[in-house]
């Protein structure tokens, strides 16, 4: 179903005769939510949930992106399609808020009927794809993802997985998606003698109990599923047991820190079917930020959208990088977290101890932990101040 929020009564025939009698719309309009809060016209507007949301036309442009920027916090897998003038604002306002389509009032009707039948096929395939299950969880699924190599993806993946850990230990497993040259295991120090390989080819017959055979423990508490061992194993996992063993390990661990190769390769698409958050990393050279917007843009047209996106920035602040606000003008997304370039990281994971355990007051370790903070709730640090004051006595 399309729900439809334009003061144009006449635009509603005509997106109908695009789109077909078989597509649904609703025509919503108040004069009133000119001024009023967006959560209140979502509220007011979208009950039922549409499949996608058509704003536009007239409808004036910052309306229009505040509008669809609540649609996106309320409702993150409703497609959403702005009918305005393509002015650069509005373009680079619509990659804020996560706005896949925005279509010039005088486009015509194949170029609106494509736009809105890509924002459909998305919707679907979101729908079918993701595992219903995402929705009820409270437990978290963290995919780690970088557009280039070398932007330090792994070095974040273990550092969060650690930290998270020291919050809530045992309860917290990273895994090594990066099948074919994963390196989580020698970032701390660890040889699995038993991998990913090795649990996808019993993944028909795992259970919750026997796939805990197949992880790797690490002193703090934490567990690591490493990646295969050779490149041959590596070419025998398919998405169907990635899947099977990715459905035990939520119903498992309350936090689920999963790296992945660089790219968007069929398992991190998969890894970000089960995700409810995503770490997008990118570094501070122009390369690293021009594929960082690139893979931005696949993942909206891909229809996945739903997991929360946190973007960092990784060795920031050098003097020969970009400015933070040019790489977030450029990317479409505010930095949560900059990691600054240190010496201290290199050296702690040569040694196989990530930083944020050796060095803890480094500056690199310090925006480490202000990643973890994004994911650990109140619980977490409850436990922890127990578990402090405990050690005390």
């Amino acid at each position: 179903m399309i729900l439809l929020l334009t003061p144009e009564e006449s635009f509603l025939p005509f997106l109908q005769g695009l789109v077909g009698e078989n597509v649904a719309i609703r025509r919503h309009w108040d004069p009133a939510w000119r001024s009023a809060q967006p959560l209140d016209v979502v509220k007011a507007s979208a009950n039922p949930v549409p499949d996608i949301v058509v704003v536009g036309p007239t409808v004036p442009e910052d309306i229009a992106l505040d509008w669809a920027g609540a649609f996106d916090r309320e409702h993150p897998d409703v497609g959403r399609l702005i009918i305005a003038p393509t002015t650069p604002d509005l373009l680079m306002g619509a990659m804020h808020v996560g706005v896949r389509e925005v279509v010039p009032p005088n486009a015509s009707g194949d170029h609106i009927r494509e736009a809105v039948n890509r924002l459909i096929s998305a919707s679907a395939r979101l729908k079918t794809a993701r595992p219903a299950e995402v929705a009820q969880r409270t437990n978290r699924v963290i995919t780690v993802l970088s557009a280039k190599g070398g932007s330090g993806k792994t070095v974040v993946a273990t550092n969060l997985a650690l930290g998270l850990n020291a919050h809530k230990p045992g309860s917290v497993c990273l895994v090594d998606l990066d099948i074919q040259f994963g390196d989580c295991g020698s970032t701390m120090n660890l040889e699995p003698e038993q991998t990913l390989a090795d649990a996808a080819l019993n993944a028909s017959v795992l259970d919750a109990t026997t796939l805990k055979v197949f992880l790797t423990p690490h002193p703090s508490g934490l567990f690591l599923l490493g990646p295969p061992q050779s490149l041959v194993d590596a070419s025998e996992i398919t998405t169907t047991q990635v899947k099977a063993i990715l459905d035990l390990l939520v119903g498992i661990f309350d936090y689920v820190v999963i790296d992945t190769s660089s790219g968007i390769d069929d398992h991190a698409i998969t890894s970000m079917e089960f995700s409810t958050d995503l770490i997008l990393l990118c570094t501070s050279e122009v390369p690293s930020v021009r594929a960082m917007r690139r893979q931005v843009e696949t993942l909206d047209t891909i229809g996945l959208t739903r997991p929360k996106r946190h973007f960092v920035i990784n060795r920031a602040g050098t003097r020969v990088g970009l400015r933070t606000t040019d790489i977030e003008q450029t990317v479409g997304l505010d930095a949560s977290v900059e990691i600054p370039s240190s010496r201290g990281v290199v050296m702690s994971t040569n040694q196989g101890n990530p930083i944020i355990v050796s060095a803890p007051k480094d500056p690199a370790a310090r925006s480490m932990q202000e990643l973890v903070q994004l994911f650990v709730t109140e619980d977490d640090d409850a436990s922890l101040d127990k578990r402090a004051r405990k050690g005390k006595r």
